[in-house]
């Protein structure tokens, strides 16, 4: 199982050839329901126009697509944020609440987290795939 972060999410919507291809390579791909925030945030903070119409429309057709690969907060989930979050803090690399929801769905269903912003996930005892320089095996 590999969770993609937002930032693959976005990647691909926003057409990048090396995000889509890396999803077109991973067998068992997952996002975090905090990645609906995200992405929500982001689009909701473009100004209104063609593109933000555009990305919408492509953000709802993902929804559909992934309707069944979201992996929710549970009050599990919930409290290892908590943890990765002291965690990080402890080694003075604190992390966002967003990113420690991701890391903490990631370590709850030992799977692998595949983002460009790989330093937000490092010290976590997290498989971290990087779309844009790593290749998928299967």
């Amino acid at each position: 199982m590999i969770v993609l972060d937002t930032n693959v999410i976005s990647a691909v919507m926003r057409g990048d050839d090396a995000a889509s291809n890396f999803l077109d390579q991973v067998d068992d791909p997952w996002m975090s329901v905090t990645t609906i925030t995200e992405i929500s945030y982001g689009l909701h903070r473009l100004p209104e126009g063609r593109r933000r119409e555009s990305l919408d429309e492509h953000w709802r057709n993902t929804l559909e697509v992934w309707h069944n690969r979201i992996l929710p907060i549970t009050p599990n989930i919930a409290g290892l944020s908590g943890a990765v979050m002291a965690q990080r803090e402890r080694i003075g690399q604190p992390v966002a609440l967003a990113d420690a929801q991701i890391a903490a769905t990631c370590l709850a269903h030992d799977a692998a987290i595949a983002t460009g912003n790989t330093r937000d996930f490092e010290h976590l005892g997290l498989t971290i795939i990087n779309p844009w320089l790593d290749t998928v095996e299967s």
